[in-house]
């Protein structure tokens, strides 16, 4: 239920996120100013339309966490391009390790299955 509900609110947050950036400027700025009642209204709207259950309950709750963050990173662009560059340090750091793993993996001896006789 709570893998569903993470589902849901990733569908959601990104149907969100394309009609956000397909607003006005007024509006979207009115939104960035009004967070409370933004991440508020994202929230009763995701649990109304779902339904009223637990998994709706659930997927409003995911969905809050979703909204600050993409708000927090359009308003503030800097941390945006800080963690673009986190990833590709991540990313790098991550390509090393595997390409050592896949090294060390290919420099073993492989065992010669030598079959006896019978």
């Amino acid at each position: 239920m709570i893998l569903n509900s993470l589902i849901l609110a990733c569908i959601t947050a990104t149907g969100f996120w394309l009609i956000f950036k397909k607003l006005p400027l007024k509006m979207r700025l009115f939104l960035h100013n009004h967070m409370l009642l933004t991440r508020m209204g994202c929230a009763i709207l995701t649990y109304t339309l779902f339904g009223g259950t637990l998994m709706a309950l659930f997927a409003a709750a995911w969905l809050d966490l979703f909204v600050s963050v993409v708000m927090h990173l359009a308003s503030k662009p800097e941390t945006h391009t800080a963690m673009t560059r986190l990833g590709s340090y991540i990313k790098t750091i991550y390509d090393k390790i595997a390409n050592t793993i896949g090294k060390a993996i290919n420099s073993l001896p492989i065992p010669e299955i030598v079959s006896q006789p019978t």
